[in-house]
């Protein structure tokens, strides 16, 4: 799946909201998952988790640890 985010300099609110539509239907309540793992333009892989209070987080993989 590619998601088309809006300009960085967009509000994060917008950002966040085009990822939520964007991944609405890939991932259901029942099926939700404990982290992402996102790949940028130049191959770094990224590991996206939130908290319980919504506050995102991520991490480069290192290909080291999982």
């Amino acid at each position: 799946m590619n998601v088309m985010l809006p300009n960085p300099n967009a509000g994060l609110g917008v950002i966040l909201d085009t990822l939520r539509r964007a991944l609405i239907p890939a991932i259901s309540q029942d099926e939700a998952a404990h982290r992402l793992i996102l790949r940028s333009p130049n191959g770094t892989t990224y590991s996206v988790t939130v908290s319980d209070a919504g506050v995102l987080s991520t991490a480069v993989i290192d290909g080291k640890t999982r």
